[in-house]
């Protein structure tokens, strides 16, 4: 060795060895923080080791607190839209109720449950200014009372009007865009177009299907049209 690398005396040496045996920094070895840090390491590996498990527990616990936080933070939120969603339906059926006008003098008092949804149909296919979510479930609340009154054609209507809006909300790959294939299915067999109701029960069945979704009810209605309409 150089004469600058070697040790002064034996006693350096030695306290050179006593040091490494020690897991402490010597005095032949360059002091970087790396080196250092390592031999801090290795005196305090309980220390260390109860300390990472500490910042990892820490560091867990602040993350699962943010993701609470966040879980609520969309629930509220959801709530918030599912609210201000029933109120712009009770608003639109009572000004359906409120403005409804047959003719001869007669008003809301004699209308009629049919005259109403036809008023209220005719209403909705005409706004604009709803949301989508909420037109299209009254788009489907409407056609399914229609359907029960026996109005087929109004229902139908409303029913390609959910489904056009369904698509275009939600995309061709959604539950909600499948409901309404099926829901259209169920009227078109009544009014006895029974392969064009074969057509939509099968797009949605396959639909339901793709995306996992057997346990939807509306799926077991497609599979129970395209079943009676083989009868």
């Amino acid at each position: 060795k150089r004469p600058g690398e070697r040790y002064a005396s034996v006693q350096a040496l030695a306290d050179d060895i006593g040091r490494y045996l020690r897991n402490e920094s010597v005095s032949a070895q360059a002091s970087t923080l790396a080196y250092r840090s390592r031999k801090f390491v290795q005196r305090h590996k309980v220390g260390v080791a109860a300390g990472a498990l500490v910042a990892v527990a820490v560091i867990g616990g602040v993350a699962a607190t943010l993701w609470q936080a966040r879980r609520a933070s969309e629930q509220a939120a959801l709530a918030r839209t599912e609210a201000a969603n029933a109120n712009a339906i009770k608003g639109f059926l009572l000004g359906v109720f409120r403005t409804a006008r047959v003719g001869d003098g007669r008003t809301t008092q004699d209308t009629t449950a049919r005259d109403l949804l036809q008023q209220g149909s005719k209403s909705l296919l005409e706004d604009r200014q709803l949301s989508p979510a909420v037109r299209l479930e009254l788009l489907q609340t409407l056609s399914e009372l229609q359907g029960n009154l026996g109005v087929l054609d109004s229902a139908a209507a409303l029913e390609r009007e959910a489904i056009a809006l369904a698509r275009s909300t939600y995309g061709p790959r959604s539950v909600e865009f499948a409901r309404t294939l099926a829901a259209h299915s169920l009227s078109l067999s009544q009014l006895g177009q029974l392969q064009e109701s074969d057509a939509h029960a099968l797009d949605a069945i396959n639909l339901f299907e793709s995306l996992g979704k057997r346990n939807d009810g509306w799926y077991a209605l497609a599979l129970y049209r395209v079943g009676t309409n083989a009868v």
